[in-house]
């Protein structure tokens, strides 16, 4: 286990990848608590901009910016050898199975956890820079870094990586598993309007699994002088909503050992094809057919390219879930959303809806382009 675990640690070490991510978050925080140009989670007000309150509250809410980072390192963690085609020799060693998900496993949490330390690096560049009003920062609260990792960095991505570590090593598909964190999204918006309107504010924090209400209900109504001074600690509903998610997210992890075998499962495409070679095919003569190179051949063979190519990408299982995931978040918005401020509720106006939706679809608009494109671009390298 502790050669999986040093192994997957150090091989995302050397990888650029995981300094580039972190490098993002960290030039985010660094605008965002330098520049009113920025803002992550909403306006700081009139606390410092380093204060501890400023400090765990990005630690609580970032996890949303540095899920898909997650999904990287846990794909390539659970897959690797599945993409490269090296499980075959990998299931004939003397492995056992424990060792190795394990090992994979909190490596890749490790990792995952790596990119959120930017929050923590920009806060401290932040009043460095020589643009800033040195007045809005106070003291450095090294409690405030230590407990934000702890309560919400470290358990966030457990939770986030065993969900995605099981599908990605139950589906053996990279592409599932990228799916899983889209819908993850999804489920928490969902679940954010339904939990809005709980009378039992305890209870609505205690089903939020990154924590962030149950930070909110806690200082709910600390003063500037509180914001700017206390960190909030391992106590009362925060402690035990981290703990509770953190045992949901070990409760999926064991799932996926307890399902895990180290096999070879007969897919239907391989169970065609083995179907096809044993199959004989008798020679067929070639048609006699007259070539055409002009304009009109090449309009005609766009257009039945173009055909094609939607035919095949609207049948695939991935625009289907994301498709069905993008209006269940575009139903739920406009159904739970119609809200002003101060519990007034807005007319369906055109202008409005039309915000909503626009609100709720660009993030799926951007997975769907940024996937499809790659597929198409690289479909013929990855058949081989």
């Amino acid at each position: 286990m502790l050669r999986f675990f040093t192994f997957e640690v150090r091989y995302w070490l050397r990888s650029t990848m995981l300094w580039v991510f972190t490098t993002i978050v960290a030039l985010l925080i660094l605008l965002a608590l330098s520049t009113d140009q920025v803002t992550v989670g909403g306006a700081i007000g009139n606390t410092f901009r380093n204060a501890p309150f400023v400090i765990q509250q990005f630690y609580s809410i970032m996890w949303f910016i540095t899920l898909l980072m997650t999904v990287a390192f846990v794909n390539s963690a659970a897959s690797r050898e599945f993409a490269a085609n090296m499980h075959q020799i990998l299931f004939t060693k003397p492995i056992r199975r424990m060792d190795f998900l394990l090992g994979r496993f909190f490596g890749a949490v490790v990792v995952s956890t790596i990119p959120m330390l930017g929050i923590s690096l920009g806060a401290l560049l932040a009043p460095l820079m020589p643009w800033v009003d040195h007045d809005r920062f106070g003291p450095v609260y090294w409690a405030a870094h230590g407990t934000g990792i702890l309560l919400f960095a470290l358990p966030n991505t457990l939770f986030i990586a065993a969900i995605l570590f099981t599908i990605a090593v139950l589906t053996r598909s990279t592409i599932i598993s990228f799916i899983g964190g889209i819908l993850l999204i999804v489920a928490d918006a969902v679940a954010g309007t339904f939990t809005s309107d709980m009378q039992n504010e305890k209870l609505a924090a205690m089903l939020d699994p990154f924590g962030n209400d149950a930070f909110n209900y806690a200082t709910k109504y600390w003063t500037v002088a509180q914001r700017n001074t206390h960190v909030l600690t391992f106590d009362g509903l925060l402690l035990w909503n981290r703990l509770l998610w953190v045992a949901v997210g070990l409760a999926v992890f064991a799932f996926a050992c307890w399902r895990f075998r180290f096999e070879e499962r007969a897919t239907r495409a391989s169970k065609k094809k083995s179907a096809a070679a044993e199959t004989l095919l008798a020679p067929i003569a070639r048609p006699a057919v007259t070539l055409h190179f002009g304009a009109s051949a090449r309009i005609r063979q766009l257009v039945a390219s173009t055909r094609i190519e939607m035919r095949r990408l609207m049948k695939t299982v991935t625009f289907i879930v994301l498709t069905l995931a993008a209006l269940l978040n575009c139903v739920t918005a406009l159904i739970f959303n119609a809200r002003s401020g101060y519990g007034l509720t807005t007319r369906p106006v055109t202008y409005y809806l039309l915000t909503l939706i626009s609100g709720t679809l660009y993030l799926f608009l951007i997975a769907m382009i940024t996937f499809f494109v790659g597929v198409l671009v690289w479909e013929e390298r990855d058949a081989r």
